[in-house]
């Protein structure tokens, strides 16, 4: 199970679902599901400042998720394919690559949504 987390340094909701997802991922991260093995946080930054995007990174305790971004912000490629078009926003997909969940905000039954496919 891995959860896309569009997010900004700038973006205060941002930071905050961030923090929340921090205890899902030391939760479930080696926890057996329907169809795989762990849950990790693939952490999309829209940032355009390098040394902001990273000093966040650190400051918000991030380094376990896979963090990457492109600082393209809003004209990254990839915010383009996954219509993200406002902050915070978030798919989870399953082990087999299907989006089960989309947000545009911190999914307040993610929790939920993991119990029952494991």
């Amino acid at each position: 199970m891995v959860y896309i987390d569009f997010w900004a340094s700038w973006c205060k909701g941002c930071r905050i679902v961030s923090k929340n997802l921090k205890p899902l991922y030391e939760k479930y991260k080696d926890e057996e599901f329907i169809n795989g093995k762990g849950f990790q946080v693939f952490s999309i930054s829209l940032d355009t400042n390098r040394e902001r995007w990273l000093n966040t990174i650190e400051e918000d305790s991030m380094q376990c998720f896979v963090n990457v971004s492109d600082l393209k912000g809003f004209d990254s490629p990839v915010a383009s394919d996954y219509k993200t078009t406002g902050l915070p926003h978030g798919y989870l997909i399953d082990g087999n690559g299907v989006i089960i969940n989309f947000d545009s905000g911190f999914q307040r039954t993610l929790d939920k949504l993991l119990i029952s496919n494991n």
